[in-house]
């Protein structure tokens, strides 16, 4: 007779260890200090300094635009600083009235306040005209990276228009949505593997929103990237990010489980 075929087995002792779930997801890369730069006045733009690609510093004048307020306000300072020294030079002769007793104590108190008056009036005209100056001189509120640069000269712009976009210099961020379940399982400071290009990159998550976005319906992470100059703002990235985990389980071979029905 035939001689049925011996079963070979293999044993091994259960272990105790951690299991992780990966869920494979998408990102984008953005700059993590991203400022905005609009009009605070409308007017005729009369210099660009900067295109986009170029590194700027903080302070550095970006474009210039004719408010057409600069010397309407320059002329109002003027006209008040003339004020203030005369009010000044009547107090002085009053002073020296006032000491030898020709003048009474309720005439220099009048020429007192006209003092205190045009020196108010003098310090809201340097204001206005500081701040027409400010409006009419833009300059960046932050060191970094121009991304883009929408205006020429001769543009009209208006008030509270967008004028350029500066990327601030440090490590970029990558952010991405995620379930209420897998938002569950996150953390700020859990490592995430960031992949492009075939090129692994390491990234720990940094922001975590509570409240869903309202166009995803998910909520959305950032995690801050290290080492990433390679890597354009805007590219979208592939991540690799842990949505459940087991910690301190048995372990066993995949080999050892028998699956029936699902």
């Amino acid at each position: 007779g035939q001689e049925a075929a011996a079963t070979i087995v293999k044993a091994q002792k259960p272990s105790v260890g951690d299991i992780s779930l990966t869920t494979g997801l998408t990102g984008t890369v953005e700059p993590s200090d991203v400022v905005y730069v609009y009009a605070k006045a409308s007017g005729d733009v009369t210099s660009v300094l900067v295109k986009a690609g170029d590194m700027v510093e903080q302070g550095q004048v970006l474009c210039e635009i004719d408010t057409e307020q600069v010397e309407t306000a320059r002329n109002s300072m003027d006209s008040a600083s003339v004020s203030l020294s005369e009010a000044q030079s009547n107090l002085s002769r009053m002073q020296i009235l006032y000491a030898s007793g020709d003048r009474s104590d309720q005439e220099y108190e009048q020429y007192s306040n006209k003092v205190k008056s045009a020196r108010l009036q003098y310090e809201s005209a340097k204001l206005a005209y500081d701040r027409q100056v400010e409006y009419s001189t833009v300059t960046a509120p932050i060191g970094g990276k121009i991304e883009s640069c929408d205006i020429e000269v001769y543009d009209r712009v208006n008030q509270s228009q967008d004028l350029c976009v500066i990327a601030g210099a440090g490590d970029n961020v990558v952010s991405f949505y995620v379930t209420q379940r897998m938002k569950q399982n996150c953390a700020v400071g859990d490592a995430l593997e960031i992949q492009k290009n075939g090129t692994a990159y390491e990234a720990r998550i940094s922001e975590i929103n509570s409240i869903v976005d309202s166009s995803t319906g998910l909520f959305k992470v950032k995690a801050q990237l290290e080492n990433t100059g390679e890597i354009a703002a805007g590219s979208t990235v592939k991540l690799n990010l842990v949505t459940d985990r087991a910690e301190g389980t048995m372990l066993v071979p995949i080999d050892a489980v028998y699956y029936s029905g699902g």
